[in-house]
């Protein structure tokens, strides 16, 4: 599962990555940023449950989607937000 956490600015994207890490390391959830400073790889998205990005990033990577590379395997798994 994906759980994708839309946040207003890339400082708050990094706090809340920040917090959101040490409050679900605690029961094995991963949690990454991605914004337009942070990138993930295919292997990082992956191992990755909750993903924090920017309406900007988010808005890059879901109208990229064509079904392969990183956006497809971001976008394709989301169903509702």
């Amino acid at each position: 599962f994906k759980i994708i956490y839309i946040a207003p600015m890339k400082a708050l994207a990094a706090e809340v990555t920040e917090k959101f890490s040490r409050a679900l390391g605690r029961v094995g959830l991963k949690v990454r940023e991605l914004s337009g400073d942070m990138q993930l790889t295919r292997a990082e998205v992956r191992e990755t449950q909750v993903i924090v990005t920017t309406p900007e990033k988010w808005d890059v990577i879901s109208r990229k989607h064509v079904g392969g590379g990183i956006t497809g395997e971001v976008t394709g798994l989301v169903s509702l937000l």
